[in-house]
């Protein structure tokens, strides 16, 4: 039986660091498991030829070009810089 969820184009998930990955990246997997699609994680060396999606925790416009040539969507995930600034600051308060 076909897919009734089949995708009209593969999707790139773009995050960056301290803007939500992991909740997007567990988001996201679970989505590729409910709806049987192939989730494909940009930073391995080794990359399927077939995928749906492919979710990459360290975005930029270089890393990002190869994936988003021929016809992909694009899910960009970014948070406030004020947000991003105090998050920090309180993280770098307890780490070691």
């Amino acid at each position: 039986m076909p897919n009734p969820f089949m995708l009209d184009s593969r999707i790139v998930v773009a995050t960056h660091h301290k803007a939500g990955t992991t909740y997007s990246r567990n988001v996201f997997a679970q989505i590729c498991r409910e709806f049987g699609w192939t989730l494909c994680y940009m930073q391995t060396r080794l990359k399927p030829d077939v995928w749906d999606i492919a979710y990459h925790e360290d975005a930029t416009s270089e890393r990002l070009r190869e994936a988003l040539r021929g016809r992909c969507k694009l899910v960009h995930f970014v948070r406030h810089p004020k947000s991003l600034i105090v998050s920090g600051a309180r993280y770098h308060l307890d780490a070691e």
